[in-house]
């Protein structure tokens, strides 16, 4: 049953080559092949906390924030899908904040801002 509670769990990123061997070496479903036939993107990004520790369902389009006592809170992903909830053979699939700064920093700002994104930079 879903939570009633706003909850948060501890994950690491994952290296995409990690993500992307596990997903094919345990045949993932057809629904997931369909919608990534060349793999996973460089704008996505994997995690994964231990087992049973993961987004679910209801958590899509949450934060993937990454802690830093200098710089505080910076989000780096986008909850997007993922196998099961927890399972440690499927690390959560979430979508790279970085990945869309250009477009974010147009819609927001208009068309002459540059944002940076020191931390994420850092992650990858």
């Amino acid at each position: 049953p879903a939570s009633t509670v706003l909850l948060n769990v501890n994950v690491t990123v994952k290296p995409m080559e990690e993500c992307t061997e596990r997903y094919n070496r345990n045949l993932v479903n057809d629904i997931f092949l369909l919608s990534h036939p060349r793999g996973l993107s460089e704008r996505s990004l994997c995690a994964a906390g231990d087992e049973g520790v993961d987004a679910c369902r209801g958590d899509s389009g949450g934060p993937l924030v990454f802690m830093s006592g200098s710089d505080g809170a910076q989000v780096v992903g986008i909850v997007s899908q993922g196998i099961g909830c927890g399972d440690p053979r499927f690390p959560g699939i979430y979508t790279r904040v970085d990945a869309y700064l250009d477009w974010l920093d147009e819609v927001v700002y208009g068309e002459d801002n540059d944002a940076s994104c020191p931390i994420t930079d850092a992650l990858f």
